[in-house]
């Protein structure tokens, strides 16, 4: 069993949950309160918070209003600054870089990830009730860390270089190389990870117009040797 669950994952919309069967985080709320809600059984309640990597509207859309009903949200102090959810002094919990925090039987800890966004971040996930630990990183052109005996990886698989269109503007290409990952990127990243104990790859965050979502997983699962999934879009 995962510990993560896809609802949403696209350049448009994320959405995810992490369960390890004892505690149940939202991860991204990056669409409608609404739809969120129909998505996850009008059961938000049953949640102990939900992270947030960065305040891009396709990751945090549903943040302010899951505060304002008193849901604890959990992102770095610049990105809970930007989304002006800092001054929900009881449901906003900042995340400092590199320092683990428990929830319940969570353990999250945030790390740097490079995009423009105002304090990015991915997660490290580690369920203490089951032993497994997955990294979640998306909307970053490069992970520069290595992480040992995790059980998942969810990363960010955007776009090739050989999809760009003839007519994509310059400067859109230099904007999505230097915030994104593509699937290079991806490939290099996961192999220089200790794959050992990994039993899954999610792709998440691919791309519309630019990525061939079968064509990726078979490249990354070639390249690893590791079951490899596309998140749902």
């Amino acid at each position: 069993m995962s510990l993560l669950k896809p609802y949403l994952s696209s350049s448009k919309a994320n959405l995810y949950v992490v369960d390890d069967g004892r505690t149940k985080m939202i991860l991204e709320c990056g669409c409608t309160f609404k739809q969120l809600q129909d998505l996850l059984g009008f059961r938000t309640s049953g949640f102990a918070g939900c992270m947030v990597t960065h305040e891009h509207s396709d990751h945090s859309l549903a943040a302010v209003q899951l505060a304002k009903r008193g849901m604890a949200i959990f992102a770095t102090p610049g990105t809970l600054e930007a989304l002006r959810i800092a001054d929900f002094r009881y449901n906003a919990h900042p995340l400092e870089y590199g320092k683990p925090r428990m929830v319940s039987t969570l353990e999250i800890m945030a790390f740097p990830t490079v995009h423009n966004a105002a304090q990015p971040c991915g997660f490290l996930i580690t369920s203490r009730q089951k032993g497994e630990s997955l990294v979640f990183a998306t909307d970053t052109y490069k992970i520069g860390y290595r992480f040992d005996g995790v059980t998942e990886i969810a990363v960010e698989c955007n776009y090739s270089k050989d999809l760009f269109s003839d007519q994509l503007p310059e400067a859109v290409k230099r904007r999505i190389m230097h915030s994104h990952m593509s699937l290079e990127s991806c490939r290099d990243f996961l192999l220089a990870q200790d794959l050992s104990t990994v039993r899954k790859i999610w792709l998440v965050h691919l791309s519309a117009e630019r990525s061939n979502a079968e064509e990726f997983r078979r490249e990354i699962q070639r390249a690893t040797g590791v079951k490899t999934v596309v998140a749902e879009q």
